[in-house]
């Protein structure tokens, strides 16, 4: 495993991940109201993105930069879902409690990588 590989992701990530929790949790009042094409243009963003992750950084061994693969696989995993199914995702219920819990774990998966990327 390359250590400067995964600080470099971890330094990437956080604090998108920190700024994409944040800005999604003051803003969700506009996501049921989407377009179709905007769904599929953001999976088709977030599945580059995570097949980029996965394609440098496929780590599985049980310490921090998991945490890095596993937001690639979940990028890759929700890109494909909004390329797929992009009119699935209009009307959603972006007030409940399983939105708010994701934020919260993007938000501090960004803490943790920050963490890790800049200070550690």
């Amino acid at each position: 495993m390359d250590p400067a590989r995964s600080i470099s992701l971890a330094r990437l990530l956080g604090p998108t991940a920190i700024l994409l929790a944040t800005t999604e949790f003051k803003n969700t009042e506009i996501f049921p109201s989407q377009d179709p094409v905007v769904i599929y243009l953001n999976g088709s963003i977030l599945f580059v993105s995570g097949l980029s992750i996965i394609l440098h950084h496929n780590k599985w061994q049980p310490r921090w930069p998991v945490l890095i693969t596993s937001l690639g696989w979940c990028a890759l995993g929700l890109g494909f879902s909004r390329m797929m199914w992009p009119t699935t995702w209009l009307g959603l219920d972006t007030g409940g409690s399983s939105v708010y819990a994701t934020e919260g774990l993007l938000f501090t998966a960004g803490v943790l990588l920050c963490w890790k990327g800049y200070w550690a």
